[in-house]
């Protein structure tokens, strides 16, 4: 049986905080991975699972919070059944440039894909839990005050999260639960236009095709290939967004052949290169 509860609470304009409950008890769960055109903040309570993002594959001991800009490709595994609960803030690049672009460091003033996580100290994380549980029972008994405790309440589990993202420069490395996992993420994200093959990939490693694609399904819960894919529509998607034509664009992701990639942009996005620029636009002048 599956099992769901999920609450969400709009404290300020478009920046929502949900909780969510999930119960699997008859199978795995596998949460695909995923980029959003937004900021995510995630804090996890309890659960068996481990994390994919960007550069790496990593354990999640409580206390865990990941945090996400618009294309960084990740997902939540779960390793087994069990009970899974989170809190999750999403929340516009620019959600706080009332009070200056420097709260957003922890988002934003990094290298893309590293950095994404850290461990708060336990004193601290329950703080912030208890925060969240708070917030989320304001919502569910509909107090008129809720969104005003629940903005207060982001605006000091930020800080909290700066001050620990600023004093740590390498805040996952020991987090990594898979280094083969790790290295063949970091090789795609810094090489992804000069692979060819999962065969390049496996040798620009130094070990076999198949062991890699073996150990990478294992662990991501999908194949080398489609993860590979994936990787090139979504950073496709980023530079079009960034106004890189879209033919350039996708041989810049290792599509060398044009036809090629409107075919597979079109299955993963329902749309072509170009018809995704024209409504990319479309949504930026709105």
């Amino acid at each position: 049986g599956y099992t769901m509860s999920r609450y969400v609470l709009n404290i300020a304009e478009k920046i929502n905080l949900t909780y969510a409950s999930d119960s699997e008890v008859t199978g795995h769960h596998r949460h695909y991975p995923h980029t959003h055109e937004y900021c995510e903040l995630y804090f996890y309570i309890e659960g068996c699972c481990s994390y994919m993002v960007e550069n790496g594959y990593f354990d999640m001991p409580y206390g865990t919070v990941i945090f996400t800009r618009p294309g960084e490709l990740h997902s939540v595994q779960i390793d087994k059944p069990c009970l899974y609960r989170r809190y999750y803030y999403e929340l516009p690049p620019d959600a706080l440039a009332f009070l200056g672009s420097e709260h957003m460091r922890c988002f934003l003033e990094r290298p893309f894909g590293k950095r994404n996580s850290l461990i708060l100290p336990r004193e601290i994380m329950d703080q912030c839990v208890e925060k969240l549980t708070r917030d989320i029972e304001l919502c569910r008994s509909k107090s008129p005050d809720a969104r005003s405790v629940a903005l207060a309440d982001f605006l000091y589990i930020l800080y909290e999260i700066n001050r620990v993202f600023d004093q740590n420069d390498n805040i996952d490395m020991p987090m990594r639960r898979n280094a083969l996992m790790s290295q063949t993420l970091e090789y795609i994200n810094s090489h992804l236009g000069e692979i060819g093959s999962t065969s390049d990939l496996a040798s620009a490693l130094y070990v076999s095709r198949e062991y890699l694609s073996r150990t990478f399904t294992r662990y991501a819960k999908l194949t080398l290939s489609k993860y590979l894919t994936l990787k090139r529509i979504e950073t496709a998607k980023s530079l079009i967004h960034s106004g890189v034509p879209p033919m350039r664009a996708g041989e810049e992701c290792g599509f060398h052949d044009y036809s090629y990639f409107i075919k597979i942009f079109r299955a993963e996005t329902g749309m072509t290169p170009y018809e995704y620029r024209k409504s990319d636009s479309i949504r930026n002048r709105m």
